[in-house]
């Protein structure tokens, strides 16, 4: 019916995914090319958006000190929980383990994380701090996507989408590349469920299963993510995983 259509319009596609093409744009802008963002989460959260799913107030609330760990198999994952200095994790299923890609330690992920360890510091991107009441860590890094960075990019989004012909681009499109890179590789859905931290819907037999582990959602999901075309060779030295 269309009104059942309309329901699942609203559900599936409040956000697009990012093309190659817009991906490229975006890792070959001049302060990705120069190293001149101001900030490190300026480099780092986009990266870390399309390898992992992650929302970006999930991100936002990484704690590098005990967030970030290694796996008995020696996967480095990062542990998404509850930070005290944050707004806390949206759903149960939110909190979750997630694989790091060997593309972000490529980059030097790795030793950013150990950069800020050596500082003390309880937040990844400490630079996203704030006063706020509601302890939401990331309208800073939002804003700045969204209304600077995007704009740089000539990405062009409309604000509420309301036809399917209409393009909604902004950080959670990262999470809707994500999904849908999987969904093409035919990756099987359970798994891409545990990585990004939805809720699968399997009833009653969901509650007795244990979560994934480590190593099989690392081998089966996020080593498998790849996005043909794309090119980060211009950053694989960059500044920001030294500070």
């Amino acid at each position: 019916t269309p009104e059942k259509e309309r329901s699942q319009f609203k559900a599936n596609e409040k956000r697009d995914r990012y093309s190659v093409e817009d991906l490229n744009k975006m890792f070959r802008h001049h302060d990705y090319i120069n190293g001149t963002f101001e900030y490190s989460f300026q480099f780092w959260l986009p990266l870390l958006g399309v390898f992992t799913g992650a929302r970006l107030d999930e991100l936002c609330q990484i704690n590098p000190t005990d967030g970030i760990k290694q796996s008995k198999e020696g996967i480095w994952y990062m542990e998404i929980k509850k930070n005290d200095e944050g707004k806390g994790i949206k759903t149960m299923a939110g909190i979750r383990n997630v694989p790091i890609h060997t593309q972000l330690i490529k980059l030097g992920f790795l030793e950013y994380v150990e950069s800020q360890r050596q500082r003390k510091e309880t937040l990844l991107f400490p630079e996203l701090r704030n006063n706020r009441k509601d302890k939401k860590l990331y309208p800073k890094a939002s804003r700045w996507f969204n209304d600077v960075f995007k704009q740089e990019l000539g990405i062009q989004s409309v604000a509420t989408k309301k036809n399917r012909n209409e393009k909604k681009l902004d950080f959670h499109s990262f999470r809707a590349t994500f999904i849908d890179t999987a969904k093409q590789l035919s990756i099987a859905l359970s798994k891409v469920h545990e990585v990004v931290g939805h809720s699968d819907e399997r009833g009653v037999t969901g509650i007795y299963e244990e979560s994934y582990s480590i190593d099989i959602l690392f081998h089966d999901v996020i080593e498998k993510i790849q996005y043909d075309g794309l090119d980060l060779s211009g950053i694989e030295k960059n500044r920001y995983n030294k500070k």
